[in-house]
């Protein structure tokens, strides 16, 4: 089965994602039958638990990613979450308030590849599922390296083609063709879910996207992928 090697347009990544905002969570569940906070429980493994952190939660989107590590990770003493969709972070601030966590959540309308944050005001940054959305993905890496203080660290949650022939065929037979319907039928909007499964297998993947890493000047960095290669949590360290 041919990968699909039209890279999909990010520019209007902002009005996609206001468009489905508030049915987004509705169709993450369903898509993923139900799955995806277990991807990212698998992510918040690597976050440091030992010492109090600050954490920024990129491309965070509805908030989930974020209010899971302040579930898992009561060493969390203030966390941020910057977001280009407005509409997603408007869900995303009513969790976060309903949880509980309005008095150490601040959230932002910003561009992950070019923040207003001043160097080392982070020691983890968190982004799950949002990376392949970047116009430029080593500029979001690189400025994702310039706002961690020194020995913080990146921790990335991405899809990934699974390797095993079995597995990858009924992976990409139901992201091309089964996906897309189901989202579209719950979010009356096609083209989102098409843009899905063209950036999940156009992207950089494991040991090329740890390139990235390195080039974003990242050290000890690695993958491990789980749940069948479906997904690659990625890290990397600020020496």
């Amino acid at each position: 089965m041919e990968a699909n090697k039209n890279i999909p347009s990010r520019e209007n990544v902002a009005s996609m994602f206001d468009s489905i905002g508030k049915l987004y969570d509705l169709a993450n569940r369903c898509i993923s039958f139900g799955v995806d906070p277990w991807f990212r429980r698998a992510l918040i493994k690597t976050v440091p638990s030992d010492r109090p952190i600050k954490l920024i939660d990129v491309a965070t989107g509805t908030c989930d990613q974020l209010l899971s590590c302040l579930v898992h990770r009561p060493n969390i003493t203030k966390a941020t979450g910057i977001d280009v969709s407005k509409e997603m972070l408007k869900v995303g601030q009513k969790k976060v308030f309903k949880n509980g966590y309005g008095s150490i959540v601040d959230l932002k309308i910003q561009n992950a590849e070019n923040t207003e944050f001043h160097e080392g005001s982070f020691d983890v940054a968190t982004l799950s599922f949002g990376i392949r959305n970047f116009k430029d993905p080593q500029k979001g890496l690189n400025e994702i390296y310039r706002i961690l203080n020194q020995g913080g660290s990146v921790h990335i949650l991405e899809f990934s083609t699974p390797l095993l022939r079995p597995i990858r065929g009924l992976f990409l037979f139901y992201i091309r063709y089964v996906l897309p319907k189901i989202g579209a039928l719950i979010t009356s909007n096609l083209q989102a879910y098409n843009y899905l499964h063209q950036t999940i297998e156009t992207f950089a993947q494991r040991d090329e996207f740890l390139k990235l890493l390195e080039n974003a000047s990242f050290v000890q960095v690695n993958y491990k992928s789980t749940f069948f290669g479906i997904v690659t949590i990625y890290t990397g360290i600020k020496q």
